[in-house]
């Protein structure tokens, strides 16, 4: 794929709790746009006087007046994603089994994913930290971003269901395509990624995974807890009732087999 800057292009900060397809919106955005793209984990990794007028950053941090202040200061937009948390919890079950970056989240407060890295969707110690403050923290960083003014908002089930067409509504915001976007979604899509790298981003990318891999008792739980953060997006939790703890075991077994872990 030719690569063609859109010289009118802004900077974006997608700006977006973790596992929400942040790497797959931000490199499809880049590319659609013809600009660079990179994530950071706090402000004071970057130097904005060396990015181009052009540019995707990602990063996971909560809404503070001076993280806000300093992103307009540097001319960046933000991009917030929304996707639905449970299923973002099971993804970070997942990603921190293989990869050791979570615990720099945040800047690894409030706790980190140490404990959970053996624990199955069912288990105590996943639920315990599903619904504590960790997780919560984690879950804020959409929502905190989420209703302000000026914030692009998108989520990913969108994008799942029509790249295309959401892609187009986000692009418009930052500037114009340089190149055909059926083209941008075909390079991105997630089963021709997910062998290109070693370090878990791509896995399953299935909106309600979290129905077949938590019985009622465990999803009421965690609707408990996160009730709020539902509302907010609008999402509902409506777990499968014909779901066998059984049966919600040999699904994880099945996702995370050692057979699926090299490319997942």
């Amino acid at each position: 794929m030719p690569l063609q800057t859109d010289p009118a292009a802004k900077r974006v900060a997608v700006i977006s709790t973790p596992r929400s397809g942040n790497t797959w919106i931000r490199a499809m955005l880049a590319t659609a746009l013809g600009v660079r793209h990179h994530a950071w984990q706090t402000p004071a990794e970057v130097d904005p006087n060396t990015l181009p007028s052009g540019f995707v950053l990602q990063m996971h941090k909560r809404y503070n007046a001076a993280f806000s202040d300093w992103l307009a200061g540097h001319q960046f937009h933000v991009l917030t994603i929304a996707r639905h948390p449970f299923d973002v919890l099971i993804s970070i079950l997942h990603f921190c089994r293989h990869d050791s970056s979570p615990s720099q989240w945040l800047g690894g407060w409030p706790g980190s994913e140490n404990t959970i890295r053996e624990a199955t969707p069912r288990s105590r110690t996943f639920l315990d930290y599903a619904t504590g403050p960790r997780a919560k923290d984690l879950l804020a960083v959409s929502t905190d971003w989420w209703n302000r003014q000026r914030v692009v908002r998108t989520r990913y089930e969108e994008f799942v269901a029509n790249p295309v067409g959401e892609l187009a509504k986000v692009v418009g915001h930052y500037g114009q395509a340089t190149v055909d976007l059926n083209e941008v979604v075909d390079a991105h899509l997630i089963g021709y990624l997910r062998p290109q790298v070693t370090n878990h981003h791509f896995w399953q990318g299935r909106p309600g995974l979290w129905r077949s891999l938590l019985t009622v008792p465990e999803a009421e739980e965690l609707i408990h807890a996160h009730a709020m953060t539902l509302s907010t997006y609008g999402y509902t939790a409506n777990p499968d009732s014909s779901l066998t703890p059984e049966m919600a075991d040999g699904n994880w077994a099945a996702v995370v087999a050692p057979a699926r872990r090299v490319a997942a």
